[in-house]
């Protein structure tokens, strides 16, 4: 495959377009979106394979988008020999190329409690997740199927599919082979990094964070606050050290309450 033209794929399949124009008979690819990293990321491939698009600003209902388009037969086709699953990607780098630009447009990291966290893959069409998913089994990956429903606030109750990877040293996996160009999401996975590989607390520096945090807060935290205002390093770390949560309060002389999430 020519280099980049599998970001430019997964980028289309996931937040892009390419239709063709019966009236002048000519094909059109592109992409419109509010991140410009990711507006420029999709350039610099269409670049490299070759293409120079056209980029510009719109602004639709107060939300400024950047488009980049380019009229190409050539992407058109294989676009669509991707959606109906008629294109075989040659080698993991390609897959790993394909997946970022999909998730760069529908993909996401999130924190679910402790030290867990997930990375989804989002789609209203289920047969594009089973072949997202597909890919990330090829590659060595371990995802899952999720059905969702959510509320669009124009369209009322709509359902999606996500496909998730759970496992934190798949989750690294991700970060390290495939990973994001937007900013905001490579931030999450450098958080996750940080916590994972730095060095080792100590006991006084855990008991100093949270004292910080009572004091910031002006209570004692539960484990629920603790998780829900962001605070670092993980629930599971102060009670690998300390035994429990109520013990790790004790040793800084915070006033603890009964078990359970507190």
């Amino acid at each position: 495959m020519q280099q980049g033209l599998a970001y430019i794929l997964g980028a289309i399949a996931s937040d892009g377009y390419a239709y063709y124009i019966k009236s002048n008979g000519s094909y059109r690819i592109g992409l419109k979106v509010k991140d410009k990293p990711f507006a420029d990321e999709f350039a610099k491939y269409l670049y490299i394979v070759g293409e120079k698009p056209r980029e510009y600003t719109r602004l639709d209902n107060k939300q400024l988008y950047y488009v980049v388009e380019k009229g190409c037969k050539k992407i058109y086709e294989i676009v669509h020999r991707v959606k109906k699953h008629e294109f075989i990607f040659e080698n993991n780098d390609d897959i790993y190329l394909f997946i970022r630009g999909y998730f760069d447009g529908d993909g996401h990291l999130s924190h679910q409690f402790g030290d867990n966290y997930q990375v989804g893959i989002t789609s209203v069409y289920k047969d594009r997740i089973e072949f997202i998913t597909s890919l990330l089994k090829r590659v060595g990956f371990n995802p899952h199927i999720y059905y969702c429903k959510y509320k669009n606030p124009w369209r009322g109750l709509k359902e999606s599919y996500q496909t998730r990877i759970h496992k934190r040293r798949e989750i690294k996996k991700f970060m390290e082979k495939i990973g994001s160009s937007i900013p905001r999401k490579y931030k999450d996975f450098s958080e996750i990094k940080t916590e994972k590989m730095r060095e080792v607390y100590s006991d006084s520096e855990l008991i100093d964070i949270l004292k910080k945090a009572t004091n910031e807060l002006g209570f004692s935290p539960t484990k629920r606050e603790f998780i829900e205002q962001g605070y670092r390093p993980s629930i599971t770390i102060f009670m690998r050290r300390f035994g429990s949560w109520n013990n790790a309060k004790k040793q800084a002389g915070i006033k603890t309450y009964q078990d359970g999430w507190h």
